[in-house]
């Protein structure tokens, strides 16, 4: 299992997460997921829990932080099949699945995504979902 969380504080928690649990199939990655290998700005909140590659007024903060691409990442694992991909990427959605898009085609994987509508277009992601992959469920959670 391979977990990306590019802000440094997130990081660490996961490394400690690993530990403390025993976590023996998780590979933590210190990197961000788009549609390109670059380093990119992560904008960052008070606190560290939605960080994300898009501005957003009240993220005061940001960090360089290194990006890469999931179709890029798992040619280092090749003989992996990856069965299911899930997103939380505060509005970077179409950017992750951009740069996904030979691994969706190769592996099938479900698509398990957190849609925050004043960061992203819902329907811009489920479209290109579409056009990748043809099956698409759509929950809806209201406060």
């Amino acid at each position: 299992m391979f977990a990306f969380e590019p802000h440094p504080v997130n990081f660490a928690d996961l490394q400690h997460n690993q530990q403390l649990n025993n976590m023996n199939n998780l590979i933590p990655i210190q990197k961000a997921i788009a549609d390109q290998n670059t380093q990119i700005a992560l904008f960052s909140g008070p606190s560290s829990v939605e960080p994300s590659l898009k501005p957003i007024p009240s993220h005061n903060t940001s960090y360089k932080v290194e990006c890469t691409t999931l179709d890029d990442f798992i040619t280092y694992y090749s003989k992996a099949k990856i069965g299911l991909i899930k997103s939380d990427v505060e509005g970077a959605e179409l950017l992750a699945l951009r740069g996904a898009q030979r691994l969706i085609e190769r592996d099938k994987p479900y698509i398990l995504y957190e849609e925050v509508e004043r960061k992203s277009n819902f329907l811009d992601i489920a479209l290109k979902i579409c056009e990748i992959f043809w099956k698409v469920w759509i929950t809806k959670y209201i406060r």
